[in-house]
């Protein structure tokens, strides 16, 4: 009987582990579209630029040739690839390299510097993204959407609201293609631009000049420290990292109760429900990697974020009430046995593959949203080694929960669970209706009675509070209700 169990174990471990590797190739299919991208250093070109005009204006032809020289030199290597980038940007910076060279041998000063401006230019318009790709699409950076942000602010000043109105709606569609930028290196920064936009759209629209700019300020300074083109491990790892940790909790969660209660077929649909809200997470992403964009897909995705995390609340509201009252052992215990049947027969355990699918395909979009817009700005070799690195972190955290919720007492881990199963509760009500707001089918009033405190994703609008406040209101009468009975047992 021993060796038909440890078969048993060792195959299920075995298929966990090829389930896992499965899935890093699979997403490492997914971005090899993006890998043939190659970002383009132009620093030091710039730097070279800066000094050849100031050997001109010194009238050292000699020195200022030689400080163009490097130039030159990485155009060789560079022209190509800036070709497959923007065959208009590669004819722009190719003619101005060319006249700068004639310009310099006959020592002609005013066309030196007018061809190493018209260069410098265009570095410029390489590095925000300004300029059109060979696809006839705007590449859009995050230096651009800052520099959007400003021109926004000029709009304000002059109390320009036709102008603003429409630069706010571009910014707010736009932030779909950077966002991936901006939640690699800061999820706080992220979680404040996302409130601090709609704050801003709403401002817009009432017309409020000091809160507006206030807005806009705050926006271009957050987002300008960590305007960077350059992407460490740590930055790609960080987003299955964190996207993942919830969708994470609530699964283990859901599985540790079935363990706990003896109700093996739990783990059966859980795990069911789970690998299909992976299958599905990474079917779409092969669909927005080849037939979408992140831009396109961006509205679709913050309606089904919504969706799925508002009914997300509503069932961790009701699995966490459960486990609430599961922390009566003595009560409880003589339930298991007759419980598992009636689950069955009721859909229980349907409910609870269906809320481990919807929070894996909740988090799930995110990461294909947030990675395919980095792709093409690191190598294919750097981002699935960032990408292996965030689900190591995940399965380490997860092997840490694991070992620590099996050596609580039974009540004790009922209480702990369902604290974390309210936590999330909230979270997510708060999130999807923010989602839902983002996709514009929810008003996005705000207002400034009402506290924020992202990382529970509460914001200032009485469209996400209210709903929150009433998970909280069920949540404590629940609990008082369930502790004077319990009260009232003891004294009989």
């Amino acid at each position: 009987m021993s060796l038909i169990v440890g078969r048993r174990t060792r195959r299920a471990v075995l298929g966990r582990k090829a389930f896992i590797v499965g899935i890093f190739f699979f997403f490492s299919f997914l971005y090899a579209p993006f890998s043939h991208a190659e970002t383009i250093s132009v620093t030091n070109e710039e730097k070279a630029a800066t000094v050849t005009i100031d050997r001109v204006e010194s009238d050292d032809w000699e020195g200022a040739n030689e400080a163009f020289q490097p130039i030159k030199q990485w155009w060789v290597h560079s022209k190509q690839p800036m070709k497959e980038v923007s065959g208009e940007l590669a004819q722009k910076i190719d003619l101005a390299i060319a006249q700068t060279t004639i310009y310099l041998l006959n020592e002609d000063k005013k066309g030196t510097l007018e061809g190493i401006a018209t260069l410098q230019n265009a570095f410029s318009s390489y590095q925000i993204g300004d300029y059109v790709d060979n696809e006839g699409h705007m590449k859009l950076t995050l230096s651009l959407y800052i520099h959007k942000l400003n021109q926004l602010g000029q709009h304000i000043e002059k109390s320009d609201w036709v102008q603003a109105q429409a630069l706010i709606d571009e910014l707010n569609t736009q932030w779909l293609s950077v966002e991936g930028d901006v939640v690699s290196r800061s999820q706080e920064i992220y979680d404040n631009t996302e409130r601090d936009l709609l704050l801003l759209q709403n401002s817009i629209v009432k017309e409020q000049k000091e809160q507006s700019l206030s807005l806009v300020k705050s926006l271009v300074q957050e987002l300008s420290s960590i305007d960077s083109t350059e992407y460490s491990l740590f930055d790609v790892a960080m987003i299955p990292f964190r996207e993942g940790l919830e969708a994470l909790l609530v699964v283990l969660m859901l599985l540790s109760v079935g363990r706990r209660s003896h109700e093996k077929k739990a783990k059966k649909w859980i795990l069911a429900g789970s690998f299909l809200g992976v299958l599905t997470s990474i079917l779409l992403g092969l669909f927005v990697a080849f037939v979408l964009s992140v831009l396109s897909f961006g509205k679709q995705n913050n309606l089904i974020n919504g969706f799925a995390g508002i009914f997300s609340s509503l069932m961790l509201l009701y699995v966490g009430l459960w486990m609430h009252q599961a922390s009566d052992v003595k009560k409880m215990t003589n339930r298991y046995h007759t419980k598992t049947k009636q689950a069955v027969e009721t859909g229980n355990f349907f409910s609870l593959a269906l809320l481990a699918f919807l929070a894996i395909l909740r988090e799930g979009l995110e990461i294909v949203v947030f990675t395919i817009g980095m792709a093409g700005k690191m190598s294919f070799e750097k981002l699935c080694l960032g990408f292996g690195l965030g689900l190591l972190f995940l399965a380490v955290i997860a092997t840490l929960i694991i070992l620590f919720e099996r050596r609580l007492p039974l009540h004790v881990f009922f209480l702990f669970s369902s604290a974390i199963i309210f936590y999330l509760a909230i979270k997510f009500m708060g999130s999807g209706i923010h989602s839902l707001q983002l996709a514009g089918h929810i008003p996005n009033t705000s207002s400034d009675f009402l506290p924020s405190f992202t990382p529970l994703s509460i914001y200032p609008s009485w469209y996400s509070f209210i709903p929150q406040l009433t998970l909280v209101i069920i949540t404590i009468g629940y609990v008082w209700i369930n502790y004077l009975k319990k009260k009232e047992e003891k004294r009989r």
